[in-house]
């Protein structure tokens, strides 16, 4: 999963300098992923809004990508299986999604949130 993760990133930091914005929103969404403990009820409520500007196929993809609300995790390998495609393909729309995404208000909004919250954890 980082190998892959590391690709989706590399396909999202050559598309228009957003890298910074884009590594930001997958780093969150990979720790609410796996710690979802950890992320407070009104930061779900807002990701989960996040995702909804998203159509319902990408936005399903990301929730089984990152683990994200009850979905298991799954690699970009089991993600082109479900959505009957190829791996390229899903890395392709992922970081599309990260980037749609990244400039939204809505992102811009809810980034300070999980800066605070990565802080507490510490």
């Amino acid at each position: 999963p980082r190998a892959i993760t590391r690709s989706i990133m590399t396909r999202c930091m050559a598309a228009n300098g957003m890298d910074a914005l884009c590594n930001e929103l997958q780093e969150f969404l990979i720790r609410q992923g796996k710690h979802p403990e950890q992320v407070g009820d009104k930061l779900k409520g807002y990701t989960m809004a996040l995702l909804r500007l998203l159509t319902p196929a990408d936005e399903l993809l990301l929730k089984y990508r990152y683990g994200l609300f009850g979905c298991a995790e799954e690699s970009t390998g089991q993600l082109a299986k479900r959505f009957n495609t190829d791996e390229e393909t899903v890395e392709k729309v992922v970081a599309q999604c990260l980037r749609k995404m990244a400039i939204t208000p809505e992102w811009q909004s809810i980034k300070p949130l999980t800066r605070l919250h990565t802080i507490r954890l510490k």
